[in-house]
């Protein structure tokens, strides 16, 4: 169980010390501080409870940075710099590549059109156990490696009856992981396509949404939708989720993200809202503003229409609920380029190059990405006019 408090810190005399925001997960405690005064403070109050041990510790990039691990994330900051970077420990896997003898990796992107075919199921209770308990560690690991989430949304929609290409494709990605395991997430991205309202005292959530109409025969033509959520240009939620929803064309589809991703902003927006408003940097019950970029134009002419055509009106409810955001002005709808739009990397198996692509714009980085890796990655396209910045 996990719990997340912000409060304003005093000390002895009665003078405002500093803002601190706690994140405690059982006996793990999680602190950023606005004042080394608020965090002794802090500190101190804690220790005559309970014992208490300084583990780590993330400095500003002026002071150095530094490094500390929370509930098996690594958080770091770069010396001189002011972003953070979040990752797991690169030996996390380590056990799983030796249960499934994965000993050389892949650059290559797997692609699961090439595995749906082989429909032996795999009748091995050892087996069967293996992959489930492979599964796992990939779905806590993509709670940090969001880019992994489509192929993991893809293989649990098998977990109840896997058969011999759902192991192979579980395979491909283990092999991809083997030689792709120093990904760190950068809070914020370089990427200039992510949008920030720099406005005092306003939260601002960008979302670029995306969907696939029934792209796989594996796994019954279901819908997959895509959401990246930024706030502060830093993602905070990447997911792919196969819709329950049967739909009828590829306008329906991309109705269906873009209604999730607007639902899950609004959630969103009030923990973001409340956290500003703790330490002072929101007023309380401040509207959340939230940007939803689509590739869709028939969605978003959709949502702006007046009358809803005969062919939609069983999505009437999904659209009426979207279209009145929209209306009070918290929700804004925007067209984004398909060939740029990252959220696409949530809803299909992408080629390498899109895929790498994609993943860059949304802040995961190799720890070191030379210059030339970049420009092959795209093409020769004028790389700030993509988005994207080189490091080195």
């Amino acid at each position: 169980m996990s719990r997340a408090v912000t409060k304003d810190v005093y000390n002895d005399a009665g003078e405002f010390a500093g803002s601190v925001i706690l994140v405690a997960y059982v006996d793990d405690i999680l602190m950023c501080s606005s004042s080394k005064q608020a965090e002794e403070l802090v500190v101190q109050a804690i220790s005559r409870v309970v014992p208490t041990k300084t583990t780590g510790q993330v400095l500003t990039g002026a002071q150095g940075g530094g490094h500390l691990q929370f509930i098996g994330r690594l958080i770091e900051r770069p010396s001189g710099e002011d972003c953070l970077m979040m990752s797991v420990s690169a030996t996390y896997l380590d056990s799983t590549f030796a249960e499934f003898q994965v000993v050389k990796g892949s650059s290559a992107v797997p692609d699961f059109c090439s595995f749906g075919e082989d429909g032996r199921s795999i009748s091995e209770a050892e087996a069967y156990t293996r992959f489930r308990k492979a599964l796992g560690r990939l779905l806590w690991m993509s709670q940090v490696r969001m880019d992994l989430k489509v192929w993991l949304s893809l293989l649990g929609s098998q977990q109840a009856s896997p058969v011999a290409a759902t192991e192979t494709a579980l395979r491909a990605v283990l092999r991809f992981l083997k030689s792709d395991s120093c990904v760190v997430l950068r809070f914020p991205t370089r990427s200039t396509l992510v949008e920030h309202d720099p406005g005092p005292m306003k939260v601002f959530l960008h979302m670029v949404c995306d969907a696939s109409h029934a792209p796989y025969r594996f796994n019954k033509r279901k819908g997959i939708s895509g959401q990246a959520i930024f706030f502060e240009r830093s993602l905070i939620r990447g997911i792919s989720k196969q819709q329950q929803a049967t739909s009828l064309s590829s306008c329906e589809s991309e109705l269906y993200s873009m209604q999730q991703t607007a639902q899950d902003a609004v959630s969103l927006g009030k923990i973001a809202s409340r956290i500003l408003y703790g330490i002072g940097e929101a007023k309380q019950d401040t509207l959340v503003d939230m940007q939803v970029e689509s590739d869709s134009s028939s969605a978003i002419q959709l949502v702006k229409g007046i009358d809803v055509p005969r062919k939609s009106r069983h999505i009437e409810i999904r659209l009426l609920w979207l279209r009145g955001y929209v209306e009070s002005g918290q929700i804004n709808l925007k067209h984004h380029p398909g060939i740029t739009n990252m959220s696409d990397i949530f809803t299909k198996c992408l080629g390498s190059q899109l895929f790498y692509r994609h993943r860059l714009a949304l802040g995961f980085e190799q720890r070191e990405f030379p210059t030339d890796v970049i420009a092959m990655l795209f093409g020769g396209w004028d790389v700030e006019g993509s988005g994207v910045s080189a490091t080195g």
